[in-house]
């Protein structure tokens, strides 16, 4: 299924799990290391809620399409172990999703994401998409804050490229995008390795700490991290005017209640690779416990099987020294 969403050629619209996505490149990675990363934005909807999405630049050097991969609650409950969570905590299995988009897409869910409520009422993502925010401000298309080495100014878009980030300005807000280099090239399956993590780090949708807001700055975060880190290239970031709604709900309290702190998805990131480095070493280290006891198990039976050979020995020419020594 990987393949078809990929697929240029392939019109129809439709949305598979991030998990599901990630098995699919994973099992043939050569075939998917064609599809690189160009850019990926980060938008806001105008609504009460203000769901947050990436919007992936995919190309193959043929072809180009764009995949949109945000989170979503579903309405399962969520394991809690090992962490204390009360009553009033909203916490529900992950339904990170990632489909195909379309310019004319903005501000609505991809198909097969809309569920709803058990009582045939409106699910959260109608209601939020019935609910118009009520922030329009037509001066800001157009308008950038771009940042580079940490100096922001400002400017203008002016390419054709940017312009289409702001044509769908009465249903998103553009919070930030940034471009991938040609060499080394990102792809596919580098996407699918931070898709893993943000798995591994948060099976579940948290209200208030791990909801769509978090899965977009971890996926940029994890991008930097990748790109800046690892690879130590210096990425084109590129901050909208509305960067500062980010992690935050809209409507007529978006600056009254900032659910998601701008560091909490990086600390996030930070602890987790922490724990997994921690996690490697401890396997290491079991590994080369159960090597050595291996070891020493086989030469204490080397020893005793010696011993054992001696014996016999003595046991068989023991007779025949003495008969020798008699005569």
């Amino acid at each position: 299924m990987a393949a078809t969403l990929l697929d240029a050629s392939f019109k129809d619209d439709f949305c598979l799990s991030v998990d599901s996505f990630d098995k699919d490149v994973q099992s043939n990675p050569d075939f998917y290391r064609r599809y690189r990363l160009t850019k990926a934005t980060h938008y806001k909807e105008k609504t009460y809620v203000g769901h947050e999405y990436i919007i992936l630049d995919i190309s193959d050097g043929k072809h180009f399409l764009q995949l949109r991969t945000e989170r979503r609650p579903t309405t399962r409950k969520g394991e809690t172990v090992g962490k204390a969570v009360s009553s009033s905590d909203y916490v529900r299995v992950t339904d990170d999703s990632i489909s195909r988009w379309r310019p004319s897409d903005a501000g609505k869910p991809p198909k097969g994401s809309v569920r709803s409520s058990s009582k045939g009422g409106k699910s959260l993502n109608e209601k939020a998409q019935s609910s118009k925010g009520k922030d329009k401000t037509s001066s800001d298309k157009g308008l950038w804050r771009k940042v580079t080495n940490g100096t922001p100014k400002e400017k203008r878009a002016s390419s054709l490229d940017d312009e289409k980030l702001s044509e769908d300005e009465e249903t998103a807000y553009l919070i930030q995008f940034l471009r991938c280099p040609a060499v080394p090239a990102f792809t596919v399956v580098d996407i699918c390795q931070i898709f893993h993590d943000i798995s591994a780090m948060s099976p579940n949708y948290r209200l208030l700490s791990q909801q769509c807001y978090w899965f977009c700055g971890a996926f940029i975060d994890g991008l930097k991290l990748r790109l800046e880190d690892e690879l130590k290239v210096t990425l084109q970031i590129t901050e909208g005017r509305h960067y500062d709604r980010r992690g935050k709900t809209g409507g007529v309290f978006r600056n009254l209640f900032q659910v998601l702190k701008d560091e909490q998805p990086r600390s996030d990131m930070e602890i987790f690779n922490k724990k997994l480095e921690k996690d490697r070493t401890e396997e290491k280290e079991r590994e080369l416990d159960e090597v050595e006891d291996i070891f020493n198990q086989a030469v204490k039976y080397q020893t005793w099987t010696k011993a054992q050979a001696e014996e016999e020995a003595r046991r068989a020419i023991g007779p025949i020294l003495f008969g020798t020594h008699k005569s």
